[in-house]
């Protein structure tokens, strides 16, 4: 063992007196310069990314020719010599310590501080750019892309491309994606990059224009970061003559742009990313128009747009039966408008919509958007929350980013399995990809989910995020009538309808809370436009669903004759929606509206049912259901009977429970410090 340490101790030795280390040194020193170089100049020069990678690889080439060359010569003051041996040396030879060894010498404590000082910067810059990723983490939102084509008629094939690429982003779950509908508040803006990015809380933005004449196209893309510098871009000038050609590029774009901004793409999400959804550039044609007549109805509110989308998907699926978007699309529209429609008792109720959905699965069983559709389907129907949640789950896996199955398996956790604590994860992860008015919509979501389980501080943290999004003084203030409400405070919803009126004089406190407050006025009002609707021939299943408003109001106005109509009314079909397990009836809703009349009319063994199941069927009796109950001056003549108190101390219970569940799960996440508490 001592001789082979002998070995490596005089071939350290002969390294040194060779200026092996020395060289080597100063090899690095001056390869780190070269990196940095180039990567400083591989931007302003337009550089191919492969640039880095080539230059690293030459300098490990470079050193090893660079080492034996040191070992084998060396540079004296006589010039460059071949060095001797060790063995040729005379004694005391190698002791002597010539001029260029000491250059050699200084020349090596120079590189030496070189090289620790790079290392010093690299990382001082890597982690003043780790904090700018981490304000707002692996997150992105594809702005609408500019249309540079001279025929405006191409802005659906733009709006398309740009979609398929944010779907395209939307599949990675290693990457936050803000929606699409977030970003169209951004369409023929001009706002700084660093204001948008602290607007929408995204680190990275996608920027592109793109140009199409006939089937050729022109697109310019880049790629920059909340602080509006410039990462990375790309121009690309195509003929789209296949389906290939268009679906190569977008997917070609969408994993450029993840590589650059650190996103791990997993084999699956590969897979998933790079499979074109229709053969036929027909039926893609057809389908982007669809989809974008369905979102000016989603989100323009565009009644009209409806019955067009409607065509051009209908069109898509004739070009390529196995369309599985297409059919998709066509279950979403079947599903917007049979929703409230008079055949909601129906036993072939969205019966339409199960159609679509199972052709879109039969021909693609990984496509998202259809699983969150059956979904909204299953709790729409048949009240399945368990099969729900498993395709709310199941959509959430093909895609990750998608908010509106975030917010669609929020509310079901919280309103039917009253698990709040997964019920608030899944609405913070539909904020976090959400902005603009979609913004102000989940803010209002959070803050009623907080204010309904008896969170008031933070119920109000979220109202004044609103009011300082929209300035909208009045809808703050109606917010907070609500919290006074949950706390069964008549006293300050009162103040607070006056504080409204110095804003907007004609205010009133609306909807049935108007009838718990004494506002009989405008309960009768509000019932009075449900019985002209029921005159005018709205199907009676859809007056059933609040039908104990215009039966007490009819009551109040002294048409007993048509309160009693309303009343069994509301009985007849009450039963049927909750027999049926509709949405209506899984909420509570039902159960809540059944009580009411049966209370009111003096069956109260019956009203005593329906309290009961409600209490045993909620595994979370919410403050806000609660408040409902003690409120409502039609529930009055049970309130003193002990059966009553009974029950009401079941549902006290059950919330306090869950009150406490959600307030330990804050506490431990950090979430009270958010919030200021």
């Amino acid at each position: 063992m001592s001789g082979n340490q002998n070995k490596l101790s005089q071939f350290w030795r002969e390294l040194r007196r060779r200026n092996v280390t020395r060289v080597l040194a100063v090899y690095i020193a001056a390869g780190f310069m070269i990196l940095e170089l180039v990567s400083m100049m591989s931007e302003p020069f337009g550089l191919p990314d492969w640039s880095m990678k080539a230059a690293f690889f030459i300098l490990v080439a470079g050193l090893v020719i660079t080492l034996i060359i040191s070992w084998v010569y060396d540079v004296t003051p006589t010039g460059v010599e071949k060095t001797r041996p060790s063995s040729e040396l005379e004694e005391g030879e190698d002791k002597v310590v010539p001029q260029a060894w000491r250059n050699w010498k200084i020349a090596t404590y120079v590189s030496a501080v070189v090289i620790v000082g790079l290392i010093l910067f690299n990382i001082f810059t890597r982690n003043l750019s780790s904090e700018n990723l981490i304000l707002y983490g692996k997150s992105i939102a594809v702005l609408p892309f500019k249309n540079d084509s001279p025929d405006q008629e191409n802005e659906y094939f733009i709006n398309g491309t740009m979609e398929s690429i944010l779907d395209n982003l939307c599949k990675i779950k290693d990457l936050r994606v803000i929606s699409r509908t977030s970003v169209e508040q951004y369409r023929n803006t001009y706002k700084p990059i660093p204001e948008i990015a602290k607007e929408m809380q995204a680190s990275f933005f996608l920027e592109a224009s793109m140009r199409k004449y006939g089937n050729q196209i022109r697109m310019t893309v880049q790629l920059i970061d909340q602080t509006d510098t410039h990462l990375w871009s790309g121009q690309y000038e195509k003929t789209i003559q296949q389906v290939e050609d268009l679906f190569s590029l977008e997917i070609e774009i969408a994993q450029l742009v993840a590589e650059e901004v650190g996103a791990i793409i997993t084999p699956k999400e590969k897979q998933r990313i790079e499979k074109a959804p229709s053969s036929s550039l027909t039926a893609i044609d057809f389908y982007s128009k669809g989809k974008e007549e369905l979102n000016k109805y989603l989100y323009q509110n565009d009644k009209a747009a409806i019955d067009k989308a409607k065509v051009f998907f209908q069109k898509a699926v004739g070009y390529d039966s196995t369309y599985a978007q297409a059919y998709a699309g066509l279950g979403r529209i079947y599903f917007e408008e049979q929703s409230w429609s008079e055949e909601i008792l129906s036993e072939s109720f969205l019966d339409s919509v199960l159609y679509y959905v199972n052709k879109a699965l039969l021909y693609d069983h990984q496509l998202a958007e259809a699983y969150r559709l059956r979904g909204d389907y299953t709790l729409a129907v048949q009240g399945d929350h368990n099969r729900a949640l498993s395709d709310y789950t199941n959509a959430l896996e093909l895609n990750p980013n998608d908010q509106e199955t975030y917010a669609s398996r929020g509310n079901l956790y919280i309103g039917i399995r009253g698990d709040y604590v997964k019920g608030l994860e899944d609405l913070e992860n539909s904020l976090k990809r959400s902005s603009g008015s979609e913004l102000a919509l989940k803010l209002a979501n959070l803050g009623g989910v907080y204010r309904n389980i008896g969170f008031f501080d933070i119920s109000h943290w979220y109202s004044l995020q609103l009011l300082s999004l929209d300035g909208d003084s009045v809808e703050y203030y109606d917010r907070l009538t609500w919290i006074a409400y949950v706390q069964e405070d008549i006293e300050t919803m009162l103040e607070l309808e006056k504080k409204i009126q110095e804003f907007w004089p004609d205010y009133r406190i609306g909807a049935w809370m108007a009838l718990d407050v004494g506002n009989n006025d405008v309960f009768i009002e509000g019932a009075q436009k449900i019985i002209d609707n029921h005159n005018a021939g709205v199907n009676e299943a859809v007056i059933a669903l609040y039908a104990y408003a215009p039966g007490y109001a009819s009551w109040l106005m002294g048409e007993d004759e048509q309160a009693e109509y309303y009343f069994n009314l509301q009985i007849k079909y009450g039963e049927e929606i909750i027999e049926q397990n509709r949405a209506h009836a899984i909420y509570g809703h039902s159960y809540i509206d059944m009580i009411k009349v049966f209370a009111f009319t003096g069956r109260q063994a019956k009203a005593f049912e329906y309290l009961d199941e409600l209490a045993e069927n909620q595994n979370t009796v919410n403050k806000l259901m609660i408040a409902m109950i003690k409120l409502c001056p039609m529930i009055e003549p049970i309130h003193g009977e002990p059966e009553y108190k009974e029950i009401m101390q079941k549902m006290e219970i059950k919330y306090q429970t869950e009150h406490n569940r959600v307030k330990k799960w804050l506490e431990e996440t950090g979430r009270m410090e958010q919030f200021g508490l």
